[in-house]
Protein backbone atom coordinates (compact mmCIF):
# COMPACT_ATOMS: atom_id res chain seq x y z
CA UNK A 1 0.00 0.00 0.00
CA UNK A 2 1.07 3.33 -0.57
CA UNK A 3 0.24 5.54 2.45
CA UNK A 4 0.31 9.40 2.82
CA UNK A 5 0.31 10.61 6.51
CA UNK A 6 -0.28 14.55 6.44
CA UNK A 7 1.50 16.58 9.02
CA UNK A 8 0.17 20.26 9.22
CA UNK A 9 2.04 21.98 12.09
CA UNK A 10 3.84 20.58 15.94
CA UNK A 11 0.27 20.32 16.89
CA UNK A 12 -0.03 16.49 14.97
CA UNK A 13 4.01 16.65 14.30
CA UNK A 14 4.50 14.84 18.04
CA UNK A 15 1.48 12.82 18.35
CA UNK A 16 2.23 11.30 14.68
CA UNK A 17 5.89 10.45 15.32
CA UNK A 18 5.61 7.27 16.80
CA UNK A 19 2.89 6.64 13.47
CA UNK A 20 5.15 7.74 11.37
CA UNK A 21 7.97 5.17 12.96
CA UNK A 22 5.66 2.30 13.03
CA UNK A 23 4.32 2.80 8.93
CA UNK A 24 7.97 3.09 7.56
CA UNK A 25 8.89 0.00 9.71
CA UNK A 26 6.08 -1.95 7.90
CA UNK A 27 6.89 -4.18 5.05
CA UNK A 28 4.33 -3.85 3.03
CA UNK A 29 3.96 0.26 3.04
CA UNK A 30 5.38 2.28 0.83
CA UNK A 31 5.10 5.29 3.20
CA UNK A 32 5.31 9.60 2.15
CA UNK A 33 5.08 12.38 4.90
CA UNK A 34 3.32 15.29 3.78
CA UNK A 35 3.92 18.76 4.71
CA UNK A 36 2.59 22.26 3.67
CA UNK A 37 1.73 24.41 6.25
CA UNK A 38 4.09 24.88 8.59
CA UNK A 39 6.45 22.39 7.33
CA UNK A 40 8.20 22.35 4.15
CA UNK A 41 9.78 18.47 3.22
CA UNK A 42 13.34 19.75 4.39
CA UNK A 43 11.90 21.02 7.72
CA UNK A 44 10.24 17.62 7.87
CA UNK A 45 13.00 15.91 7.12
CA UNK A 46 15.01 17.13 10.21
CA UNK A 47 12.23 17.00 12.99
CA UNK A 48 11.47 13.29 12.12
CA UNK A 49 13.07 10.92 14.26
CA UNK A 50 15.40 7.89 12.98
CA UNK A 51 13.82 5.59 13.23
CA UNK A 52 11.34 7.39 9.87
CA UNK A 53 14.39 8.41 8.14
CA UNK A 54 13.80 6.07 5.23
CA UNK A 55 10.60 7.47 4.23
CA UNK A 56 10.14 10.00 1.36
CA UNK A 57 8.80 13.60 2.63
CA UNK A 58 6.91 15.93 0.08
CA UNK A 59 5.30 19.22 0.45
CA UNK A 60 1.94 19.74 -1.01
CA UNK A 61 2.33 23.55 -1.04
CA UNK A 62 4.67 26.35 0.54
CA UNK A 63 4.83 26.88 3.62
CA UNK A 64 2.85 29.76 5.56
CA UNK A 65 4.52 32.09 8.26
CA UNK A 66 0.91 34.39 8.96
CA UNK A 67 -2.24 32.81 9.47
CA UNK A 68 -5.38 34.57 9.33
CA UNK A 69 -8.75 34.01 7.49
CA UNK A 70 -7.21 34.92 4.15
CA UNK A 71 -4.03 32.85 4.80
CA UNK A 72 -6.09 29.87 5.36
CA UNK A 73 -8.47 29.78 2.33
CA UNK A 74 -5.48 30.52 -0.01
CA UNK A 75 -3.16 27.78 1.46
CA UNK A 76 -5.81 25.75 1.62
CA UNK A 77 -6.47 25.53 -1.90
CA UNK A 78 -3.28 24.99 -2.69
CA UNK A 79 -3.00 21.87 -0.47
CA UNK A 80 -5.82 20.82 -2.22
CA UNK A 81 -3.78 21.10 -6.04
CA UNK A 82 -0.82 19.51 -4.20
CA UNK A 83 -2.14 16.51 -3.40
CA UNK A 84 -3.90 16.00 -6.72
CA UNK A 85 -1.05 16.76 -8.88
CA UNK A 86 0.99 14.12 -5.96
CA UNK A 87 -2.37 11.42 -6.53
CA UNK A 88 -2.14 11.87 -10.15
CA UNK A 89 1.95 11.13 -10.63
CA UNK A 90 1.26 8.22 -8.06
CA UNK A 91 -1.69 7.47 -6.20
CA UNK A 92 -2.28 6.96 -2.84
CA UNK A 93 -4.33 3.81 -1.55
CA UNK A 94 -5.04 5.96 2.14
CA UNK A 95 -4.28 9.16 3.65
CA UNK A 96 -3.81 9.36 7.55
CA UNK A 97 -4.58 12.20 9.14
CA UNK A 98 -5.06 13.92 12.84
CA UNK A 99 -7.15 15.60 15.02
CA UNK A 100 -9.01 19.05 14.19
CA UNK A 101 -6.34 22.11 12.42
CA UNK A 102 -8.21 24.02 9.82
CA UNK A 103 -5.90 22.64 7.45
CA UNK A 104 -7.47 19.44 7.08
CA UNK A 105 -10.70 20.73 6.03
CA UNK A 106 -8.78 21.17 2.54
CA UNK A 107 -6.50 18.07 2.54
CA UNK A 108 -9.30 15.56 3.98
CA UNK A 109 -12.10 16.79 1.21
CA UNK A 110 -9.76 16.93 -1.53
CA UNK A 111 -8.58 13.14 -0.50
CA UNK A 112 -12.55 12.13 -0.28
CA UNK A 113 -13.04 13.33 -3.88
CA UNK A 114 -9.79 11.33 -5.32
CA UNK A 115 -11.20 8.12 -3.78
CA UNK A 116 -8.46 7.99 -1.25
CA UNK A 117 -8.83 5.92 2.08
CA UNK A 118 -9.00 8.47 5.02
CA UNK A 119 -7.53 7.03 7.96
CA UNK A 120 -8.65 9.79 11.13
CA UNK A 121 -6.63 10.06 14.53
CA UNK A 122 -8.36 11.07 17.20
CA UNK A 123 -11.86 11.79 16.55
CA UNK A 124 -14.55 12.20 18.58
CA UNK A 125 -13.20 14.79 21.22
CA UNK A 126 -14.32 17.66 22.45
CA UNK A 127 -13.20 21.46 21.97
CA UNK A 128 -16.46 23.20 22.83
CA UNK A 129 -16.57 27.08 21.14
CA UNK A 130 -13.34 26.41 19.13
CA UNK A 131 -13.29 26.11 15.50
CA UNK A 132 -11.76 22.76 16.07
CA UNK A 133 -14.86 21.22 17.01
CA UNK A 134 -16.41 21.54 13.87
CA UNK A 135 -13.55 20.60 11.91
CA UNK A 136 -13.22 17.11 13.64
CA UNK A 137 -16.58 16.29 13.23
CA UNK A 138 -16.68 17.10 9.42
CA UNK A 139 -13.44 15.11 9.00
CA UNK A 140 -14.89 12.23 11.12
CA UNK A 141 -18.10 12.12 8.79
CA UNK A 142 -15.27 12.11 5.48
CA UNK A 143 -12.90 9.36 7.11
CA UNK A 144 -13.07 5.45 5.85
CA UNK A 145 -11.46 4.36 9.69
CA UNK A 146 -11.66 6.07 12.79
CA UNK A 147 -8.66 5.06 14.95
CA UNK A 148 -9.97 7.33 18.51
CA UNK A 149 -8.29 7.92 21.91
CA UNK A 150 -11.04 6.54 24.13
CA UNK A 151 -14.52 4.85 24.80
CA UNK A 152 -15.72 8.12 25.10
CA UNK A 153 -14.48 8.91 21.73
CA UNK A 154 -15.61 5.95 20.03
CA UNK A 155 -19.46 7.05 21.57
CA UNK A 156 -19.23 10.15 19.88
CA UNK A 157 -18.43 8.95 16.61
CA UNK A 158 -20.87 6.51 17.43
CA UNK A 159 -23.59 9.29 17.60
CA UNK A 160 -22.32 10.62 14.41
CA UNK A 161 -23.87 7.77 12.64
CA UNK A 162 -20.46 5.98 11.67
CA UNK A 163 -19.99 2.40 11.22
CA UNK A 164 -18.86 0.59 14.66
CA UNK A 165 -16.88 -1.89 12.21
CA UNK A 166 -14.67 1.24 11.45
CA UNK A 167 -13.67 2.21 14.60
CA UNK A 168 -10.81 1.43 16.41
CA UNK A 169 -9.93 2.43 19.94
CA UNK A 170 -6.09 2.51 19.43
CA UNK A 171 -5.63 5.25 22.44
CA UNK A 172 -3.89 8.35 22.11
CA UNK A 173 -0.19 7.61 19.65
CA UNK A 174 1.75 10.79 21.39
CA UNK A 175 2.11 8.75 24.61
CA UNK A 176 3.72 6.45 22.93
CA UNK A 177 6.77 8.39 23.08
CA UNK A 178 7.00 8.46 26.88
CA UNK A 179 7.52 4.73 26.82
CA UNK A 180 10.97 3.95 27.72
CA UNK A 181 11.95 7.57 28.78
CA UNK A 182 14.43 7.39 32.19
CA UNK A 183 12.98 10.03 34.67
CA UNK A 184 15.30 12.90 35.39
CA UNK A 185 17.11 13.06 38.84
CA UNK A 186 17.14 15.50 41.10
CA UNK A 187 20.18 16.89 40.03
CA UNK A 188 19.05 16.76 36.32
CA UNK A 189 16.32 18.57 36.44
CA UNK A 190 18.14 21.31 39.00
CA UNK A 191 20.71 21.34 35.98
CA UNK A 192 18.05 21.86 33.16
CA UNK A 193 16.24 24.60 35.06
CA UNK A 194 19.83 26.18 36.25
CA UNK A 195 18.31 26.35 39.56
CA UNK A 196 17.41 24.86 42.78
CA UNK A 197 14.37 22.65 42.35
CA UNK A 198 12.41 22.18 45.67
CA UNK A 199 9.33 20.06 46.00
CA UNK A 200 6.24 19.51 46.01
CA UNK A 201 6.89 20.38 42.25
CA UNK A 202 4.40 20.59 39.96
CA UNK A 203 4.41 20.87 35.75
CA UNK A 204 1.87 22.40 34.27
CA UNK A 205 1.14 22.74 30.07
CA UNK A 206 -0.47 26.15 28.88
CA UNK A 207 -2.82 26.27 25.69
CA UNK A 208 -2.15 29.60 24.38
CA UNK A 209 -5.54 29.90 23.14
Amino acid sequence: MRVGVFVGTRADLGPLETVIAALADASDIELIVLGGVAFAAEDLRVLLSDDAMSVTVRSLATPVSVIDKDAMVTQGSLLAEGLRELHDSAPLDALVVLGDRWELLSVVSTAFLLGIRIVHLHGGEVTEGALDERVRHAVTKLADVHCVASSDAKRRVLQLGEDPERIRVTGAPGLDRLVGIEPATAGDLETLAQRSVGRPLVLFKYHPE
